[in-house]
């Protein structure tokens, strides 16, 4: 494995797993894209034998806590391994870490949080309905929030309301 202890891995703290790169879209959310940096990850849940088998990618998208105070989405590129333990019944398993075991959607520091929210789709007018299919919830619901204060996104979204309550 890499020596995954820069700076950006570091900040964002999720053990086991390394920032690769982060990119930032046209509306100023970061992606941060993620790949594992713990060789247990590679171990079968079922028979804890190490595999040295890959099958293939998986693209996961956990959502975690705001990172620096900016929007942010987790991309976390993922290795599917072949258990050839002969006494094991599982074939094939996803690599997992402590913060994102797996089957979750969610880091365990945002359940932790308790910040885990379940978001509606955006209407049809609304002007995130273009982009939310390539946002995650956690995004989506961060962006919802600063227009419903009447923040001005980076970018092209602007979204004005009365707060006066009525």
């Amino acid at each position: 494995m890499d020596d995954r202890t820069d700076d950006a891995s570091c900040l964002l703290g999720l053990a086991g797993l390394a920032v690769e790169r982060v990119v930032r879209t046209g509306l100023g959310v970061k992606i941060v894209q993620l790949v594992t940096d713990d060789p247990d990850a590679a171990r079968c849940p079922s028979c804890r034998v190490l595999s040295s088998s890959g099958k293939d990618w998986v693209l996961t998208r956990p959502r975690d806590l705001p990172c620096g105070g900016e929007l942010m989405s987790v991309q976390w590129r993922k290795r599917r391994w072949r258990c050839r333990a002969e006494h094991c019944p599982r074939q094939t398993f996803t690599e997992q870490v402590v913060q994102v075991p797996a089957g979750m959607r969610t880091t365990t520091r945002l359940r932790t949080a308790g910040d885990a929210v379940e978001v509606p789709e955006p209407a049809a007018g609304d002007p995130l309905a273009a982009v939310a299919g390539d946002l995650d919830a956690a995004v989506v619901a961060e962006l919802q929030r600063w227009t419903s204060i009447g923040a001005t996104l980076p970018g092209r979204v602007s979204v004005k309301f009365d707060l006066s309550g009525g």
